[in-house]
C-alpha cells in the first residue's frame, strides 16, 4: 500500500507550497484519502520519482533572475536600435524630399532663364513672339539653344536612385567607427574632383554603383 503523508509533509517532500499541493489534488495529479476527517496525500511511485528530482535552490533562482535581467536588457537594446533605424529612415525620406524640391526649383529656374534668352533672341532678330504666327519661310536657328536646355534639364533630372548616403554605405559594409572617420575624410577630399561624390544639406552622397576604392583612389 502506498505511504500517506499530510499536505504539509507532501509540500516539504516535493519542495512546493501547500497551495500547490491542493491545486494538484484538484487537478487529479495527486491522489488523496481521508481518514478520521483528515486528508492525506498518497506517496505513489510516480510521486516518489518526482521527489528525487533536484530541487530549486537559491543559486538556481539567482541564475534565473540574472538570465531574465539579461533578456530584458537585450530587449531594451533592440528597442533602441529599432527606434534609431526608424529615425534614420524618416531622415532619409526628408532629405530625399528636400533634394527633389530643390531640383524642381532649379529646373524651373533653367526653363525661365532659357525662355528669357529665347525671347531676347527673337526680339533682336525682329521675329514675332511665339504667340503670333511666323510668316517668314526661313527656319529659325534655335536648335543649339534647345539642345543646351535639354542637356541641362537632363543633368538636373538625374535619378536620385543612383546616389546613396556615404554614412549608409559605411554602415552596411560594417566598418568600425575609426574606419568610417578615415574613409569619410578621404571621400571629402574628392568633393569637386570626382563626379561620383557630391554634398547636399551637409551630407555626403556617393554613386551607388561605384566602389569606395575607386572613389578614394585606393588600388
Amino acid at each position: 500500500m502506498d505511504k500517506k503523508l499530510t499536505v504539509m509533509e507532501m509540500s516539504k517532500y516535493l519542495g512546493v507550497s501547500k497551495e500547490a499541493i491542493y491545486n494538484r489534488l484538484r487537478r487529479g495529479t495527486l491522489e488523496s484519502i481521508t481518514e478520521d476527517g483528515k486528508k492525506y496525500v498518497l506517496l505513489t511511485s510516480s510521486v516518489q520519482r518526482e521527489g528525487r528530482l533536484p530541487k530549486r535552490t537559491a543559486v538556481t533562482s539567482a541564475i534565473d533572475s540574472e538570465y531574465v535581467d539579461l533578456l530584458k536588457a537585450q530587449i531594451e537594446e533592440l528597442k533602441h536600435k529599432n527606434e534609431k533605424l526608424e529615425n534614420d529612415r524618416d531622415r532619409l525620406y526628408r532629405e530625399k524630399e528636400n533634394m527633389l524640391i530643390e531640383s524642381k526649383h532649379q529646373i524651373e529656374k533653367v526653363y525661365k532663364e532659357r525662355d528669357e534668352q529665347l525671347k531676347t533672341i527673337l526680339t533682336l532678330a525682329n521675329i514675332p513672339t511665339l504667340g503670333h504666327k511666323i510668316e517668314s519661310n526661313e527656319p529659325i536657328e534655335v536648335v543649339e539653344e534647345i539642345e543646351i536646355e535639354e542637356d541641362i534639364v537632363e543633368q538636373m533630372c538625374e535619378t536620385f536612385e543612383d546616389w546613396e548616403l556615404l554614412e549608409d554605405r559605411l554602415l552596411v559594409k560594417g566598418y568600425t567607427s575609426d574606419e568610417q572617420k578615415k574613409i569619410t575624410k578621404k571621400v571629402k577630399k574628392q568633393l569637386g574632383k570626382s563626379l561620383h561624390v557630391k554634398m547636399s544639406y551637409e551630407e555626403i552622397y556617393i554613386k551607388r554603383d561605384i566602389k569606395l576604392k575607386k572613389i578614394i583612389g585606393k588600388k
